[in-house]
């Protein structure tokens, strides 16, 4: 007769994580290995101001804050550039900065896997700061 696993038992009972894998799934399975292997490389990340985070799954996402220094249309860099696409970029204005004002204009205008382009009214005047959340793969 087998013995039922319960592997909050297992671990509560002082098993590691491995070791309550291996008694539920068999030491022979695979499954062990594939669990373990790479995360530590599949959760990559940089903790930094401008930084990142790769998933297991393939998604980046990445923030970083930027100055808009013109009234005209500005290119943008990202900390890292997406392998394959950036889906996303979402960008906010820092309040503190520039002569921002209520209901100013600003946006996104073209992602590439590298950067974004910001389209900015050009009736805001100075320098404006700015936080960028973006995602890809």
């Amino acid at each position: 007769m087998s013995k039922t696993w319960n592997a909050s038992q297992m671990i509560n009972g002082g098993d590691s994580l491995l070791e309550a894998i291996k008694k539920i799934d068999g030491v022979g399975s695979g499954l062990d290995a594939d669990l373990l292997r790479g995360l530590p490389a599949d959760f990559t990340c940089s903790k930094n101001t401008n930084g990142y985070t790769k998933l297991p799954n393939g998604l980046i996402i990445q923030w970083q804050t930027f100055t808009s220094t013109s009234d005209t249309d500005e290119n943008f860099t990202f900390a890292l550039a997406f392998p394959n696409e950036c889906f996303k970029v979402f960008i906010t204005n820092i309040r503190n900065s520039g002569t921002a004002e209520i209901g100013m204009a600003y946006g996104v205008k073209e992602m590439t896997r590298t950067g974004f382009t910001v389209d900015r009214d050009d009736n805001i005047d100075g320098n404006l700061d700015f936080a960028v959340l973006a995602i890809g793969c």
